[in-house]
């Protein structure tokens, strides 16, 4: 009987900065329906029309896409332009450690769907 050993942690293979920063437009363009032409680096939310519901969703799909949790009452308290949102997203999605087992879903974990 041979029991299959992970790695406690895998290096996670990021994009560079440039394509983080894309991607996080994408997810705005998608998560808000903002015109990629209107996401400039000096874009306030405000004149994005974002509202906080707006930046929790951004966050959610941050997280989802990402694994990366970040407080909207935290850092995020201080961003006022895209260009901080993204400067801070893509130096914590950076920085991130890889989710653990446990928050892992059963499937990857080899428990059995019931």
């Amino acid at each position: 009987m041979s029991e299959t050993v992970t790695p406690a942690s895998t290096p996670r293979a990021l994009p560079s900065d440039d394509v983080l920063r894309e991607e996080i437009i994408q997810l705005i363009m998608t998560e808000r329906n903002v015109e990629r032409d209107k996401l400039v680096p000096e874009a306030s939310f405000r004149s994005l029309g974002f509202e906080s519901l707006d930046v929790v969703m951004l966050l959610m799909g941050v997280e989802e896409k990402y694994g990366v949790y970040l407080p909207i009452d935290g850092e995020l308290s201080t961003v006022n332009t895209l260009s901080e949102l993204l400067d801070l997203l893509v130096a914590r999605i950076k920085t991130a450690e890889p989710a653990s087992a446990a928050t892992a879903p059963k499937a990857a974990t080899g428990g059995a769907a019931q």
